[in-house]
């Protein structure tokens, strides 16, 4: 019996665990063949964080808040390795997508143990393509920030990204903080709790942030 993937409709946000610069890999295609399918796509990879990968900036972690799925790409040594660190710093457990090669007897053997939703052994982007589905529910096209500190003044600069935009790409040490408007509205870093608190009341959040940016 075919499973229903029709839930996928509800989900917003979608954290790719793994994800790559490199244009031939699976983990660089998705964010070309999910781009205009409504999804959130947020690349998680701590390598990369300063640069983007489709237009998108690479996150060092997901943000518990606003997690619904992972859709890993990892080996399944880091897949696990990347779950129990997930499941110690946070009560959350949003659906793991096992890509092939991501899984193996042990991580789907503990995924039981814990009772933690997963799916495996498919691919997310041809079950959806195959599938036609979209986000039922979409954010709409998101601008991004960054701060990050100058190597040269020392100073940090705080930077508005437009979603049709891109910036060259700085240093993973300089940065200090990188997300797009939802994490601004709800992470708790103290990056974007200080951008909060110098919004003005005639002004939205994503207003505040175009203000104070350098550019």
């Amino acid at each position: 019996m075919e499973t229903d993937f029709r839930w996928l409709r509800q989900v917003k946000s979608v954290h790719v665990i793994g994800a790559s610069k490199k244009s031939h890999k699976p983990s660089n295609r998705l964010f070309l063949d999910m781009k205009n399918r409504g999804w959130r796509l947020i690349p998680i990879n701590p390598q990369f964080v300063g640069d983007m990968v489709h237009g998108l900036p690479f996150r060092q972690w997901p943000q518990d808040e606003q997690s619904e799925l992972f859709v890993a790409f990892l080996s399944p040594e880091s897949t696990l390795e990347f779950l129990k660190k997930w499941m110690y710093m946070h009560p959350s457990r949003p659906h793991i997508w096992l890509q092939p090669g991501a899984e193996s007897d042990d991580v789907i053997y503990w995924l039981k143990q814990v009772n933690w939703s997963y799916t495996s052994s498919i691919c997310w982007v041809e079950t959806t393509l195959q599938r036609d589905l979209f986000c039922e529910n979409p954010y709409g096209n998101l601008s991004w920030y960054i701060q990050h500190r100058d190597e040269t003044s020392h100073c940090s600069i705080w930077r508005f990204v437009n979603h049709e935009s891109s910036i060259q790409a700085i240093a993973k040490e300089s940065v200090e903080w990188v997300g797009d408007l939802v994490d601004l509205e709800i992470d708790q870093h103290q990056i974007p709790k200080y951008i909060r608190t110098l919004q003005k009341a005639d002004e939205t959040l994503e207003e505040t942030a175009l203000r104070l940016s350098m550019g």
